[in-house]
């Protein structure tokens, strides 16, 4: 009833929240059919620069330079309660509670062509995915049964280019470019996989003493999608999605610092096609709030490593065909993360 949404604070060291969220409620329903300098108060201790710390999350390498950042991150997902209501009866009833948990690898890799241009790819496997199904004892009487879906595997890479449109010693202002190929079919398992992303944005990082405070906005447009179900083939389209970041990170001492942020993503209406049924489900919009807290902690000059946690509220979506139309209410994610970040 539900598929995950990864990376909704993508400006963040570490991607907290490659969650198992409850977005896309379609998916899963179509199968069962089947993320200053400046300051006179400054300390020797402290860098002249902000964004040099490694615990920046401005940070970006010198020319000719990279970055490496290794992400784990385990998700889970409380009952979200699903209901259904029948246009020929007009009645509301529970159809199903959902219950998941998943755990996520992330590998990303920036390297400076010079001091404004970065360039980089980003590679996410999805070790494992459990969604369980629970169906009451009205709808397994109308021919539903309960069941468990297991996925895994790497979902499609992201390539990525961002550009300095300004730069001063305590604000930095960043254009990001990213595009995910379209390296699976219906004949792959990983319902993430089967349709390209394209992705733009910015970011602006304003440096003020011992704090550091980001913004940022992005939006994704998707191509037509393909998967398989069983012996369905499940094609979606539309779903483009707006995420809007803020972000505190603030430097508790030389070599730690507390990053504070949250994010609002809303994904557009979509359309999911499934074949040979010639079954139709009109998705409606919907929006993904997340909280997130990370601590970093530099281990030398150039490695640092993060631990934190994250909370995603999804608001109410539902899925609609000619007969009916199903629900799943307002749900909750909850997810732990640990990553480490080096430069050379």
């Amino acid at each position: 009833m539900f598929k995950e949404t990864i990376k909704n604070l993508h400006s963040f060291t570490v991607k907290l929240v490659a969650l198992l969220c409850v977005s896309g409620f379609s998916e899963s329903f179509a199968q069962n059919m089947a993320p200053p300098s400046g300051d006179s108060n400054q300390t020797e201790s402290e860098p002249k620069n902000r964004f040099d710390s490694i615990l920046s999350e401005a940070y970006r390498p010198k020319e000719g330079d990279g970055i490496l950042t290794f992400t784990y991150v385990t998700a889970s997902l409380t009952d979200a309660v699903v209901k259904t209501y029948s246009f020929s009866t007009q009645t509301t009833s529970k159809l199903a509670s959902v219950t998941a948990v998943g755990s996520y690898l992330n590998l990303s890799y920036k390297y400076a062509i010079d001091e404004n241009v970065n360039i980089g790819f980003s590679l996410n496997d999805a070790l494992g995915k459990k969604i369980e199904y629970n169906y009451t004892a009205s709808a397994k009487n109308s021919g539903y049964a309960d069941f468990t879906s297991n996925r895994s595997g790497m979902e499609e890479p992201s390539i990525y280019l961002d550009y300095v449109l300004k730069r001063t010693d305590n604000l930095l202002v960043v254009l990001d470019l990213g595009f995910s190929p379209k390296t699976g079919d219906t004949s792959d398992t990983n319902s993430l996989r089967g349709g390209s992303v394209a992705r733009f944005g910015f970011h602006i990082y304003r440096a003020a003493g011992k704090c550091e405070y980001t913004f940022g906005l992005g939006a994704e447009t998707l191509s037509t999608r393909t998967g398989k179900s069983g012996t369905s083939t499940i094609e979606s389209t539309g779903g483009n999605k707006l995420t809007g970041t803020l972000g505190v990170n603030l430097f508790l001492s030389e070599k730690t610092s507390l990053l504070l942020g949250g994010a609002y993503q809303r994904t557009a209406a979509s359309t999911d096609t499934i074949t040979p049924q010639t079954m139709k489900f009109e998705n409606t919009d919907y929006g993904t709030s997340t909280i997130s807290a990370v601590v970093g902690h530099t281990i030398s000059k150039d490695l640092s490593m993060h631990l934190g946690a994250s909370v995603v509220t999804t608001e109410t979506q539902s899925s609609s065909t000619t007969t009916s139309k199903t629900t799943q209410e307002l749900s909750y994610s909850y997810g732990l993360g640990l990553g480490l970040k080096l430069g050379f």
